[in-house]
């Protein structure tokens, strides 16, 4: 069994030590290209509205149900 003292935090530990490595960038290939990323970008625009327009028609369909009720 390991007893460390009360400041004792090995995700700080892990982090600071990850840092201290140099990272490299030249002549590394970016993760996505200029066209990849705006391709996801719309397509989560495009999830959006989508998402968006369904939850209008239902809060449409639920009002119009209410409005009946209260009739």
């Amino acid at each position: 069994m390991r007893v460390e003292g009360i400041g004792y935090n090995p995700v700080y530990q892990s982090y600071a030590q990850q840092r201290t490595t140099p990272v490299s960038t030249a002549g590394s290939s970016p993760v996505m290209t200029k066209e990849q990323m705006e391709q996801i970008l719309f397509f989560s625009l495009y999830q959006q509205t989508g998402l968006n327009v369904k939850l209008v028609r239902i809060a449409g369909e639920l009002y119009g149900k209410m409005m009946d009720q209260l009739a």
